[in-house]
């Protein structure tokens, strides 16, 4: 009698329980979103990516090329002919969330030489959205036409007075980052660059320069999709051996 009086409460709690479960709806897994064929081709070199792995989150292999075709004629005088001005390729990874590591090779025009040299070739330490910390080999940020890639520009050549400036990849330590509307970006840039990157990151006797710019969102300003207006300041020490940014000591630049 004992055991009926406790086995029978316990029976009609476990039933009550399945048809709790039975009445529940079954979880269903959100249905994939299908991506447009913009971000297809955005995402066309991801090898690999997990956010919450605690090593290797993001794998990408990165490469462009460019080339120039031409096909003229004139009085009695015709020309055509292909040009491959230049080949990259690399590979950019993000680790622990906070690491980034990322290189670019670079070919001669026409593959001679095949490999000359890395365009950019640099690991980023990201303390926060307002900090990030980037060593090495990396693009000079001078000027609005030199934040923006090539691959986006809506025009033919970036202008004038950024080609003028002698503007290249060189080994740079810079700071950057988002603090409300206002993004930043300095650095200290060695005024040579080559082929051989360890003479590039280690005979820095060539001069330098520095360069602080600041970019603000001005948000939908007059109706327009987005607005910013962008200032930056650049010195150069170029010495005996310079590469880069020889023909002016200072400059300023807006947009």
């Amino acid at each position: 009698m004992l055991r009926i009086r406790y086995t029978l409460p316990l029976l009609l709690v476990a039933a009550a329980g399945q048809l709790c479960a039975q009445s529940q709806s079954p979880e269903t897994t959100p249905p994939v979103k299908e991506q447009t064929l913009k971000e297809q081709w955005e995402n066309l070199g991801l090898v690999y990516r997990d956010p919450k792995a605690k090593g290797l989150q993001e794998l990408w292999l990165l490469g462009r090329y460019h080339g120039h075709y031409h096909d003229t004629g004139g009085a009695g005088r015709s020309d055509s002919g292909l040009e491959s001005r230049r080949v990259r390729l690399g590979f950019q990874a993000k680790m622990i969330d906070r690491l980034t590591i990322h290189a670019q090779a670079i070919s001669g025009s026409d593959f001679e030489p095949v490999y000359n040299g890395f365009t950019e070739l640099w690991v980023r330490w990201e303390f926060d959205p307002a900090c990030a910390l980037t060593i090495g080999q990396q693009k000079h940020r001078f000027t609005h036409d030199r934040n923006v890639s090539s691959r986006y520009m809506t025009f033919m050549e970036r202008s004038m007075f950024t080609n003028m400036m002698g503007l290249d990849y060189t080994p740079a330590v810079t700071l950057s980052g988002r603090v409300g509307k206002l993004d930043y970006y300095a650095g200290v840039f060695s005024n040579t660059a080559g082929i051989d990157m360890w003479e590039a990151f280690t005979e820095l006797h060539s001069g330098w320069s520095g360069l602080a710019a600041l970019t603000y969102d001005l948000g939908k300003l007059g109706g327009a999709d987005s607005a910013a207006f962008y200032g930056s300041l650049l010195h150069s020490e170029a010495r005996t051996g310079a590469t880069n940014l020889t023909r002016f000591d200072d400059a300023a630049s807006r947009r």
